[in-house]
């Protein structure tokens, strides 16, 4: 049940998220996710560093927001949590 909590509380986090993130398309091709790393080099740096900066980008014929780096200390606890 615990697990349950944990997922549901993961998925409405992921949910928010993406509702306050712009559609990737045409028109934001190229822009950083947070938008405030598209002004601020200090912030473009230390979300890229924590692995949380995505840039929107074609594949083939749809656009998606794709992460530009990764945390490797978020992957190893990810990996770890999983075994």
């Amino acid at each position: 049940m615990h697990l349950l909590a944990v997922i549901v509380a993961l998925t409405a986090i992921s949910i928010s998220e993406q509702a306050h993130r712009p559609a990737c398309n045409a028109a934001t091709q190229g822009r950083l996710w947070p938008a405030e790393a598209n002004v601020s080099t200090n912030a473009a740096r230390q979300l890229f560093q924590a692995g949380e900066l995505e840039i929107c980008s074609q594949a083939l014929w749809k656009y998606k927001w794709v992460p530009l780096s990764v945390n490797v200390r978020k992957a190893a606890s990810r990996k770890q949590a999983s075994h």
